[in-house]
Parts: C-alpha cells; structure tokens; sequence
C-alpha cells in the first residue's frame, strides 16, 4: 500500500512542477535523418516521401474527424486535456504487470509527445506529458488542437499530416477522402509503419473494422452506413519508393527499426543514425550477388530465380551486410528477412547442424559409427505418428556405415533421420531455437526437422549460425548502434549476448562443418582461410542454400523463386550456385581480414572418442544394439556353421575385419595323360576350371625352294653388211639443176630421220606422265 501511495505522490509532485515550469514545446520541426556506417561513412538519408502540408480544420469532411476520434479519443471534446477515467486504467494495469503498457493518452497527451520527441516510454514521460497537455488545453481551444494534431501526426510513409497522408495512400487531397479511406487511416495511426495495408494487409484491416465498430458505438454511424462500409474495404495504393544508391533494402530496415526503437514520429526529425553495416562488405556483396546471377543460363520464357544474401559480425550480431532481392527499386520485398510478415523457407540440410549440436551436447560423439543406407523406414507405431516415414539420401545414394562426422560432410540424411527418432525431435528444436531459430515458435517437434522441413529466414539462419561462430553466444541481429539528435543520446544498442549452448558444443560443431568445405558438399565454398559451414537443397530444387562462417563473420545466402516452391530453373544445389556466390562474397569481404583460426575444443572431445581398431576376426557394433548413441565396440565375429565339405573363408580376402563365410572346396585338378597339360577352360578368365588340353604338334619346315638356272647369254648380233654405194647418176644434158632439185625434195617427205622419231617419242612418254599423275592427258 505504501508503494502505491509514494507512487501517487511523486506524480503529483512532477506533475506540478511541469505545469509551473516547463515551456509548451514549438511546432514540429521536420529534418531530414543521416545514416552512416559502422566506420562513420554516410550511407544515405531518410526523408520524408510526402511533404507536409496544412489544411484548415473546417476544410476536413466531418467523417475525417469522426473517424480520428472514434480511433484515438472519443471524449476529446468532454475532457480537459487528460483522460482520468483512462489515466485509471492505464495505472491499474501497469501496476499490476509491473511495466508500462497503456497510456490512456488523449490527443492532446499525443501531440504533446510528437513535439518534444521523447520516446522512451516512463511513468515521468507520462506525468510530464499530462501536464503540458493540460497547460496546451488552457492555451488553446480544442479545434485548433485538433487541427494542430492532425496536421502533425505520423502516419507512415514518411507523411506527416493528414494531407500528406491522403496523398501517399490514396493520391487525393483530404477534403477529398471517403469515409472508407479515413477510417482505415485512423485505424492505423498507432502504429503506422507496421500496420501500413502493403506491409501488413490482415492487422490493416482489422483496425479498420475496429474503427467501424467505434463509429457505432459512439452513435456517429448508423447501420445501413456501417454495411456499406464494411462491404467496401478500399483499396491503398503501393508505396512510392524513394531508392537509395546504397544499400537500399538496409536503409528501409534501419527505418523500421528506428520506429520501432525511438518512435515512428521521430524517423524524419534529424537524427544522426550509425548502424553496424560495412560499406565495403555491403559493396562487395551486391556485386557478387549481382555477377552471379547475371551468369544464370535462363530459357527463354522461364522465370530466372532470386536470393538473398545477409552477413552478420559474430560478436555482436550487427549487420554488416543485407542484399535483400535483385532490384529494391522494383520490389521492395525483403527476402532477408522473409517480408514484413517474416514468411520463412524451407532450409533443407543447413538445418542437421543442430541435430549434431543436440547429438554432442547429450555426450555423444561426431564419430559415432551410424548406418547409412539409400532409405530407411520409420512405422506410423514407432513414430506415434498416423503414417510411416521412409526418408532416403539424396540421388539414393548408400553410404553403408559411416561415422556421423562423415555423413555431415556428405549430407546423409538416413543417419540423421535415425538420430532425430533416437534423442527426440525436442531436443533438436529446443538447441535450434536457444541458437536463434524460430524466435514466434511457430516449428513443430517433429523428426523430419532435422532434415530442414520446417520454415526460417535467411536472418534467422545467419543469427543461429552466428552462434557456433561466436562461442555458443547468441546475439539477435541489429542494424542500429546508436541514435542521437543535438549530440542528446536516444538509443544504444545493446550487444551482449546470451548463452545459447557450451563452447564444447560450439567447437565440435564448428570442428565438423569444416570438412564440409574441404571433403564433402561445399567444396565450391572453400576459401583461402579457416572456415565451416553446411549446404542445403529441399525437395524439387525449389531452394538452395549455403551457411557457413568464419571465427570474423557469419554469411547465409539463399536462393529460390519468389513466390512459391517451384523448382528452379536448372534444379540447383546449396552446394553449387550459393555455395560459389558464399565463396566469392566471403573471398571479398574478408579481404584485407588476418585469417583466423577456430579454436581447439575445451575439454575431451565427447564421451568418446575414436571408435577402436579390431582385430582379425572382430567387427565394430554399437555397444547397445537399439540405441544409435551408445559406443562402438569390438566384437569377435561368430563363424557361421559349414555344411560338410565347406570351409570358412574371409568374404573379402583384402579385409581381416570382413565377415567369414562358408565356400564349397575348390574341385581337386583332373589328372592329364601323357604330355597333357591343364589350362583354364576359358581363356579369357584365368579362375575358370582347368581342363587337360594336349599340346599342338609343331608343324614340318617347309622345303626350301631351288634355286632358278640363270639364263644364257643370248648371241651377239652379226654386223649388217655396210651398204654398197649407189653409182652416181649421170647428169642429164642440158636439164641438170632442175633435176637434182626434184630429188632433193622427194628424199625429206618419204623418210623420216632419225632426229624427227626421237622427238616424237619424247612426247609420247610425257604424256604417260601425265596421266599417271591423275591430270587430263
């Protein structure tokens, strides 16, 4: 009672002295607010999107008023600056919880607060704010408060002002709004920026029936108006996009967090904002991000996929990275962050790391010997489910029996399933969410989680993945560090974190994950540093991931369609395209960067360790035959019983540990005769049975042949006899030079000589040259 009391008296105190002493605070004063980076870089400014304009009071339809104070206030009129009846409740309930959480601030109370720009939601606030209230209703009469509020109020979008507001939600001027169109703003002027109709359709239309509802009440509607509008919903138009030049899709969550942190009135009031972002981690990451999917072989008339990227700094969970989709300007959906309704994605294996963490963190060890087949079975009566569940590995592979670290590097899933039925899908959601997975608690403990069917951001991936990173310490992701506005502090983030698991866990997991970038799936990821980290591909290729960090940063980057499962265009893997693009952003952001070395492991590694090496004749077993978790051990094998005649013999001669087996004796050799020799009755199979073959007789020489008589010389020629020479003719008398001309001439036309023949022979023989050589004779 005497708390209670004390309590009372304070607030009586301060709200004297306020109303004696304190000033009433001058009009809005709007600037706009600069943004830099974590190392004072400016990264741009938010400004308002509507400008402020005032309108008169009398110019406003009577159903824009009714609508506000049917929202806000409805005894506006009847109260003299303070609700006491809503003063009463707000202090009853406060109390009680032990926290503030109503206000009962009247219009004025919240006109007060927009001018001095207090946030930071006190019990001193509230008795400051009510006496100033009270100081402006003895100032002023209450239409012109009216008139002051609803020209000043936020209402998203960067619209200040009902006038400003009509404009970017409808694109009318407020004399000019309906009844529908001012009731839905009235509904959201609570909260503006997470009840905008883009943002959050379903709570947009709820506080607009809400304000019906109030219309009726207060007798300021009749029913047959009411039907009308609930019946006419309308309709906001989208959002006009102000795109920065840097880092857009974190420049619009740096505005939402500052509404939510300071107050959506105080966003465009020149405050000096620093955030956690690195310009040059982000700059590297649109441009890989952009490289990449430029490089996408799209048919035409497919519809090419998205992604998104987000890198966080493991010792604070500050953002230091954010590509939210490939074109802000055109979509401002953040796939980051699943939209403003946090729609996760199915994560697929990047989900098995913390069925290990839950594996280690119950004692056991990554080098637990599991089965591995293409496909298991799971009863509906095993699971206390209504139907079987047959998991099976990816392309149907068998690994055989693998240890667990193994079949983490190759992204089994039958061990992991077999693991999820033996230590219960509890303790693998309950080390997922200590880590920062599913902070609204909307995954169900079931063992397909562990194989990643349930739903998540790819910042809740990063914030969790953040967490084997730093340690086993978990740090919610944040963009902002701190607020100021005049050099006053508004608002310094908080980076401690909290412990989500031993540093045990941590390390060993971080210990196995890193064989997934050097031997197993995510060999496109392997950097030039110490790094782990784990793919992920859900069914149908209709997302694919790749997580992993560094002891200096933690980077998700995922990629599907837009809407919807659908399978991808090219049906790609975590350990493909995002696994390339992680390799690529990590390769640039860290540039510059010392490599760092993840720590040994406190402590022994597990309850145990190494399974052991047997000997001849033993074979490795769990130690208890029902229980996956239980150690290996060796055990001698029992020698199966040999019918008569058979002997045992090792099923693989290469492997002393192999399993024996009973073999018929190999059949004894037939006795050959005489020169016969065994051979193999298959030539090309030297294991065939043998068979006597006898030799081929070796064949006679052939005679050599004799030798031809060489021919005879043939006789030499007789010399012809040399002609006798013809007597000269007698010369004719009196005619003689004419006929010794006459002779001349017959002799060269009858008879060739010899010159003229040889000519003509070496003719022929060029021509047989020719046509030997293929060219026309």
């Amino acid at each position: 009672m005497l708390p209670a009391f004390l309590l009372v008296a304070a607030a009586v105190l301060v709200f004297s002295y306020a109303f004696a002493s304190v000033p009433l605070p001058e009009d809005l004063d709007l600037a706009p607010t600069v943004v830099y980076d974590v190392r004072g870089e400016e990264i741009g400014e938010l400004q308002q999107q509507a400008t402020r304009e005032d309108i008169s009071l009398a110019d406003l339809p009577d159903h824009v008023t009714s609508a506000v104070l049917a929202a806000e206030d409805a005894g506006f009129y009847d109260h003299s600056g303070v609700s006491i009846p809503g003063i009463a409740r707000a202090a009853y309930t406060n109390v009680v919880r032990g926290e503030i959480r109503q206000g009962g601030s009247t219009i004025s109370q919240q006109y007060v607060k927009n001018l001095t720009g207090e946030a930071e939601d006190t019990m001193l606030r509230k008795v400051n704010e009510a006496a100033l209230a009270v100081k402006l209703e003895r100032q002023y009469s209450k239409d012109q408060i009216l008139e002051l509020y609803l020209n000043s109020i936020y209402f998203g979008r960067g619209a200040y002002g009902i006038q400003a507001a009509s404009r970017a939600y409808f694109g009318v001027d407020a004399q000019d709004l309906s009844p529908e169109q001012a009731a839905l703003l009235a509904g959201i002027m609570p909260a503006p920026s997470a009840w905008d109709p883009e943002r959050d359709p379903e709570r947009a239309e709820g506080r607009y029936r809400y304000v019906l509802d109030r219309l009726g009440e207060e007798g300021w509607a009749d029913e047959e108006e009411l039907a009308r509008m609930r019946a006419a919903y309308p309709e906001a138009e989208p959002p006009r996009v102000v795109v920065s030049r840097r880092a857009p899709f974190f420049l619009a969550m740096v505005e939402q967090e500052l509404a939510s942190k300071v107050g959506a009135e105080q966003v465009h009031r020149g405050l000096t904002v620093r955030t956690t972002l690195d310009l040059r981690m982000q700059e590297a990451a649109e441009r890989t991000y952009q490289e990449a999917f430029a490089e996408l072989e799209i048919p035409e008339g497919e519809s090419p996929p998205t992604g998104a990227l987000v890198s966080l700094d493991p010792g604070s969970g500050g953002v230091r990275a954010l590509v939210g989709g490939s074109d802000y300007g055109s979509d401002q959906y953040n796939l980051a962050i699943g939209g403003p309704a946090a729609q996760g994605r199915q994560p697929g294996s990047t989900f098995k790391p913390f069925g290990l963490a839950a594996w280690i963190e119950l004692g056991y060890s990554p080098e637990s010997i599991v089965d591995a087949p293409a496909q298991v079975t799971f009863t509906a009566e095993d699971l206390g489910a209504s139907e079987d569940w047959e998991p099976q590995n990816y392309g149907g592979a068998d690994y055989g029996r693998i240890s667990l670290r193994e079949a983490t590097w190759r992204s089994a899933n039958t061990p992991y399933a077999r693991l999820a039925v033996d230590i219960g899908p509890d303790a693998i959601l309950d080390i997922a969410r200590r880590a920062g997975v599913d902070p609204r608690g909307n995954l169900s403990a079931d063992p397909a989680l562990v194989l990643g069917t349930g739903e998540v951001t790819p910042m809740e991936l990063a914030e969790s993945y953040n967490s084997f990173a730093s340690g086993g310490t978990y740090h919610r992701s944040q963009s902002i560090l701190e607020v100021t506005r005049d050099g006053q502090t508004l608002m310094r983030a908080n980076t401690d974190g909290r412990r989500a698991f031993s540093e045990q866990v941590a390390y060993n997991v971080s210990d196995v994950l890193q064989g997934v970038l050097t031997d197993g799936t995510g060999t496109a990821a392997r950097i030039d540093r110490p790094a782990a980290g784990k793919t992920g591909t859900t069914s149908n290729n209709a997302d694919a991931w790749f997580a992993g960090y560094t002891p200096d940063l933690t980077t998700v980057v995922w990629m599907g369609n837009r809407d919807g499962n659908e399978t991808m265009v090219g049906s790609p893997t975590g350990g493909g395209f995002p696994a390339s693009l992680w390799g690529a952003y990590m390769t640039e952001a860290l540039e510059g960067v010392d490599p760092t070395s993840f720590p040994d492991p406190p402590g022994e590694l597990a309850m145990f360790g190494e399974p052991p090496d047997c000997e001849a004749g033993e074979q490795l077993v769990q130690s208890d035959g029902d229980d996956a978790a239980s150690g290996m051990v060796c055990e001698e094998i029992e020698p199966p019983e040999c019918d008569a005649g058979q002997e045992l013999v090792l099923a693989d001669p290469d492997d002393p540990n192999s399993a024996q087996v009973c073999e018929d004796p190999a059949p004894e050799p037939p006795e050959c005769a005489g020169d016969e020799e065994l051979v193999p009755s298959d030539p090309d199979d030297p294991d065939s049975e043998l068979t006597c073959v006898a030799p081929e007789p070796e064949p006679e020489p052939e005679p050599e042949p004799e030798p031809e008589p060489e021919p005879e010389p043939e006789p030499e020629p007789e010399p012809e006899p040399e002609p006798e020479p013809e007597p000269e003719p007698e010369p004719d008398e009196g005619d003689g030079e004419d006929a010794a001309s006459d002779n001349g001439g017959g002799s060269s036309q009858a008879e060739p000589g010899p010159e003229t023949e040889g000519d003509a022979q070496s003719q022929g023989e060029a021509n047989e040259g020719d046509e030997a050589d293929g060219e026309d004779p």
